[in-house]
């Protein structure tokens, strides 16, 4: 089924298990991960300390929309070594 096609409850429990995925896969270290699902579109950002992380992030989406044929994934994980400061 096409993540277009689910409603909005549907659309939240996916957005959490690709949430849950990731942080099982990378153990809790994406920092402010965002999941946003939109129509055909999963869009996931956050930080990342290193890049073997935001592959394993993208790895954890992978397998929560494995039975899923038709969703887009966006990744916007940035890396970097020291965090952004929150905004004044």
């Amino acid at each position: 089924m096409s993540v277009g096609m689910l409603g909005p409850v549907q659309a939240g429990d996916l957005s959490q298990s690709i949430e849950r995925h990731i942080n099982q896969r990378t153990w809790g270290r994406i920092h402010r991960l965002a999941v946003e699902v939109e129509d055909d579109l999963v869009l996931i950002r956050g930080w990342a300390p290193t890049y073997y992380m935001k592959q394993l992030a993208i790895q954890g989406a992978l397998e929560a929309l494995e039975h899923d044929d038709f969703t887009h994934l966006q990744v916007d994980i940035d890396v970097a070594t020291d965090l952004p400061h929150p905004a004044p």
